[in-house]
């Protein structure tokens, strides 16, 4: 998104370490503000904002071929964007991504879709010297900043290893890239083909092959509508080479569900919950485990997609524990979605204590709030992980990583860990109440919250005193009674408290400030009033001593008059008195 400054305008064109910059200046604490959506470019912007006149623009450009594998990369991991790109060139194979793109844009593969940027800022630098080229925009725009700020560290663009392994092509292939951007390379010094990106034999496959025990299920269906689907949150790659594609942005996590799935131990029960989708419970029954999949309602699921399943998976509507099987423990417990559609999120997690033997493992996807572990922060937003207009309605609840290491610990888990995470940029929708919360924490907002991927293991060397007490706990939140809970997390919430009392007292500070301001206003101008008020009464005296003064004038005027006329009678008198 552009990001306004005081003397200058960042213009992020994607894939070129836009995060890291934005990051940066907001260290720096230049950001005045931000304009959404994220990739505006200068032509979409001057005008609507401000002049071009008024500020200096500055975006950077990256090697071509960087830059394809970056943008390649994000797309698979975060799901294929509607744009120009997708509607010609997207493909879970990166060579054929890379023809693809070269046969839309035979000329400019890579430098067509920065062009925008480039034509209109007046400067710009380039990511393999991103800091360099940053420290040399602010100074050219004249902002004041801390130069050793630029030395932040970078923010690793790509988490997920099947993804990074798989962005590979034949060198031939990549010259021809190149050759193809000579203008651009030329203009900004580019050459060579990095090694990092040649591939040595064929590309590895990103997303693994679901095999169907009967392969016939599927007939001549070739796409989502044939299925009879409207939304499904992972996609279903099958061995027949039949893709079912999610339209949702939940690609990156799906991934690292598929490497915690691979690596989870390999013998025991396992249960797999979820709200919306069978995917992950179709992946452990692939892997060969014992499955047992748990969905609150049946109906929820995609109904065709659960017919052809039909042979892999049984699901229930009903949790184990409240079947009465309590001797049925499970080696492994996933929530795929469970803490991302609700705001009472402890219910599953007490759940899982429930039916988990002792040692098990338990792998859940949770929204978070990424700030630092000692903060046992809950907080409710609306959703700002999917594009989908329906899910920006719904409200769920965000938690920090010591919130959820702490109830899990109330819970008899330990060896809690993240094994794996990802920034959200929020969504415009909430953004400004993000940016207040981050504030109070000090965070930057467009790290302030994310998604966790979460592995913990539960020790159950107790007794029946300690399953009483997860069942009374489980009771109570039932009755959406946390906060009586004496030693739930939320007891653990000052930070949160003295955040929040903070950014109150701030807004009563300001709103001091403004009073004192209108007061101080109200008595100078009543002091202003009481001078004019002098002012006027010393005018009126001065009015009537000129009007006495006047009177009096006149009145001696008069009777000089009067004297000058009986002077004048009398010389008369006199004169005729003085005749012979």
């Amino acid at each position: 998104m552009p990001i306004v400054l005081p003397r200058s305008v960042f213009f992020h064109a994607g894939r070129t370490g836009g995060h890291w910059v934005s990051h940066v200046l907001w260290r720096m604490g230049l950001i005045e503000r931000r304009i959404y959506p994220i990739h505006l470019t200068p032509s979409q912007t001057f005008g609507t904002e401000f002049s071009r006149d008024e500020k200096l623009a500055f975006c950077f450009v990256r090697h071509p071929l960087h830059w394809l594998a970056s943008y390649w990369r994000h797309e698979m991991e975060f799901g294929w964007s509607d744009s120009d790109v997708t509607k010609v060139a997207a493909s879970d194979d990166f060579p054929t991504f890379l023809r693809l793109m070269l046969k839309a844009w035979p000329d400019c593969p890579c430098s067509a879709h920065m062009k925008p940027f480039i034509d209109d800022c007046a400067f710009v630098g380039r990511t393999e010297t991103l800091a360099d080229s940053l420290g040399e925009a602010l100074r050219l725009a004249g902002e004041t900043f801390d130069p050793e700020i630029l030395s932040t560290p970078a923010i690793n663009e790509s988490s997920v290893r099947r993804v990074k392994a798989a962005a590979r092509a034949p060198i031939g292939l990549l010259k021809k890239i190149m050759e193809a951007e000579a203008d651009f390379n030329n203009r900004f010094g580019y050459a060579g083909v990095p090694e990092a990106l040649i591939a040595s034999g064929a590309s590895p496959a990103v997303w693994p092959r679901l095999t169907l025990k009967n392969e016939a299920d599927l007939g001549p269906l070739d796409n989502a509508a044939r299925l009879g689907v409207t939304a499904v949150r992972f996609s279903y790659h099958f061995s027949n080479g039949y893709v079912l594609t999610s339209k949702g942005t939940a690609h990156r996590l799906q991934l690292a569900f598929v490497e915690a799935v691979w690596s989870l131990p390999p013998d025991g029960r396992c249960a797999v919950v979820s709200l919306t989708d069978p995917y992950v419970a179709y992946l452990v029954a692939e892997s060969g485990r014992d499955v047992d999949f748990i969905c609150s309602n049946k109906n929820i699921l995609p109904a065709r997609v659960m017919q052809v399943l039909k042979h892999q998976l049984s699901v229930t509507e009903s949790w184990p524990s409240q079947q009465g099987i309590d001797n049925s423990r499970y080696r492994t417990v996933i929530l795929c979605d469970s803490l991302e559609h609700s705001i009472t999120f402890e219910i599953e997690l007490i759940k899982a204590s429930l039916i988990l033997d002792d040692g098990g493992e338990l792998l859940f996807s949770a929204p978070l709030i990424q700030i630092n572990d000692s903060h046992a922060i809950k907080m409710v937003w609306p959703s700002a992980m999917e594009n989908d207009e329906v899910h920006k309605l719904d409200k769920f609840a965000f938690a920090s990583f010591g919130y959820l290491a702490r109830f899990l610990g109330m819970l008899s888990f330990t060896d809690i860990s993240i094994i794996y995470s990802s920034n959200d940029v929020p969504d415009e929708m909430i953004h400004q109440e993000v940016e207040r919360v981050a504030m109070v924490f000090g965070k930057d907002p467009e790290q302030f919250l994310g998604q966790a991927l979460i592995r913990a293991t539960f020790r159950d060397h107790l007794s029946r005193e300690k399953d009483d007490f997860r069942q009374k706990l489980l009771a109570l939140c039932l009755e959406r009674r946390l906060i009586d809970l004496s030693s739930a997390p939320l007891d653990l919430l000052p930070a949160a408290v003295e955040g929040t009392i903070s950014q109150l007292k701030a807004d009563l500070d300001a709103e001091k400030t403004h009073r004192e301001n209108a007061e101080q206003g109200v008595s100078d101008r009543d002091q202003e009033l009481t001078s004019m008020r002098k002012a006027l009464a010393a005018a009126t005296i001065d009015t009537d001593v000129y009007r006495i003064l006047m009177l009096k004038a006149k009145s001696e005027t008069a009777a000089l008059a009067v004297r000058y006329e009986q002077l004048q009678d009398r010389l008369t008198l006199l004169s005729n008195d003085l005749r012979p």
